[in-house]
């Protein structure tokens, strides 16, 4: 059954802002400050530089992510809440998709 207070909980989360969300974890924004550009993002994602550069400013209003300007564009990190919120994402998953049990035996 699909969890309904997770999705009323973060129901500005659609699917482009878990990819952005994606991207900086799994490129370790959650250790360090991750170096980028938005461009580089869009790339990653399919999407346009413009839409990336709005999505993070959302993203950064919500409390989700860190970012800071620098020479050569941004260094982006993930908050606490955005770990919880992906944490919380993964558990959701892992029920709904992990391992099931296969019973055996005769009744």
């Amino acid at each position: 059954m699909l969890n309904v207070t997770y999705l009323s909980k973060h129901s500005f989360l659609n699917d482009m802002n878990i990819q952005i969300l994606h991207y900086l974890a799994e490129n370790n924004a959650s250790y360090k400050p991750f170096a980028t550009t938005t461009a580089d993002i869009a790339k990653a994602v399919g999407s346009t530089q413009q839409t990336i550069s709005r999505r993070l400013i959302n993203l950064e209003k919500k409390g989700l992510v860190n970012r800071n300007a620098t020479l050569n564009g941004l260094a982006i990190t993930l908050t606490k809440d955005a770990l919880n919120l992906l944490k919380e994402q993964f558990t959701l998953l892992s029920s709904i998709f992990g391992e099931q049990e296969e019973l055996k035996g005769t009744l």
